[in-house]
């Protein structure tokens, strides 16, 4: 007798919307327009800056090489203090 979580809901292969660059066929218009072996080569231009010391070009190939880390952002009312909400009821 199969489990019930083997028999109802959980994620399966292939359930759920395809992202819209999917749909459009972003993946394989990207291909035509710009190909692989052209990409290859600003990849490796990019290496040979950030060698010679190239800091933007470093920190390009990290971003997209292993990923950006997320950006946080601090809010502050004025002065960095807390922030104030007024709330109005009306009738």
């Amino acid at each position: 007798m199969a489990r019930i979580n083997e028999r109802h809901g959980g994620a399966r292969a292939g359930a759920g919307r395809k992202s819209k660059a999917e749909e459009l066929g972003i993946a394989a218009l990207w291909d035509k327009a710009w190909p692989l072996t052209a990409r290859i080569e600003v990849v490796k231009a990019l290496h040979k800056q950030a060698k010679q010391g190239n800091v933007q070009a470093s920190a390009l190939l990290l971003a997209y090489g292993y990923g950006k880390p997320a950006e946080k952002y601090e809010h502050g009312g004025e002065g960095g203090g807390p922030i104030i909400l007024k709330v109005v009821y009306e009738k």
